[in-house]
Parts: structure tokens; C-alpha cells; sequence
């Protein structure tokens, strides 16, 4: 079982580093981390920030359990998205300093079944992957797709 980044105790959360070295990071977690058969989402492919099998989607196994469970409820959000303001402003400071749009694309990278197969990313999501890695001046993923 692969090991969870703990809030707080990531690179994403070391404010001393740049920017594009923790989008860096948060890009390669994501790409190794997540196959067709972990990505954390709901029976209808909707994001789900904390689940109960696995231990959250791309950006909720970054965020504390309760914060997880908080997002996951329908009473307290119209959209899963972090685009969504009630998603977004309830992120912390540090994940929100790697920029909204550059979440969404990660978010949306895990999010759309195509882009995985059972051992990681498909060639698809390869391409998704590294167009986020292009726009964003990052290196292209660390993994390689596995069709």
C-alpha cells in the first residue's frame, strides 16, 4: 500500500521552497499515486475528498480527515471542484498558493476515468499530464503510462 502524505508534513507545505517545485511534487504524487482502481471518486466519477476505501482524491489526501469529510458534504457545496468558492476558500493558505487553475487541472487529471488504466496512467491521461506539466513550465511526470 502506497504511504499517504500527512498535511502539513509534505513538500506541498514547505513555504521556503518555490512554487513550481511544489506543483512539481504535487503533479509526481499524483501520477504515481493513482490508478483506475484508487482514484477516489464516486460510482458516477464525481471527486470524493475523503472515501472510505482509499484515502482521498488528488488534492483531499493533502487536506486533514475532517476538512476531507467537511468538503464531501452536499448540504455544504454545490460542486466537488476546487474552482467552486466553497471548496476553494475552505483550502489552506498553501495548497491555494499553488494557484486555482493549476489545482483544477491535477483535480481534473484525476478525475477523468480515461486518463487511468489498472497499473496508472493511460495514454491519455500521459498526454492530460504532461500538457499540465507545458503550461505550467514543470518537468513532464516522473512515471510512464502503462497501456
Amino acid at each position: 500500500m502506497k504511504k499517504r502524505a500527512q498535511p502539513g508534513k509534505s513538500i506541498l507545505y514547505d513555504a521556503t521552497l518555490p512554487r513550481s517545485l511544489r506543483q512539481q511534487w504535487l503533479l509526481d504524487y499524483t501520477v504515481a499515486r493513482y490508478t483506475s482502481k484508487n482514484r477516489s471518486t464516486s460510482d458516477n466519477g464525481k471527486c470524493i475528498y475523503s472515501h472510505s476505501r482509499h484515502t482521498g482524491c488528488a488534492i483531499g489526501v493533502h487536506l486533514p480527515k475532517s476538512l476531507r469529510v467537511r468538503l464531501d458534504r452536499p448540504d455544504k457545496r454545490a460542486s466537488a471542484n476546487v474552482r467552486a468558492p466553497s471548496i476553494w476558500l475552505r483550502l489552506p493558505e498553501m495548497l491555494q498558493d499553488l494557484g486555482q487553475a493549476f489545482l483544477a487541472r491535477v483535480q481534473n487529471l484525476h478525475d477523468y476515468s480515461p486518463n487511468w488504466n489498472a497499473t496508472g496512467l493511460s495514454e491519455r491521461g500521459l498526454i492530460e499530464a504532461q500538457e499540465i506539466a507545458n503550461i505550467y513550465y514543470l518537468k513532464n511526470p516522473t512515471r510512464q503510462c502503462h497501456d
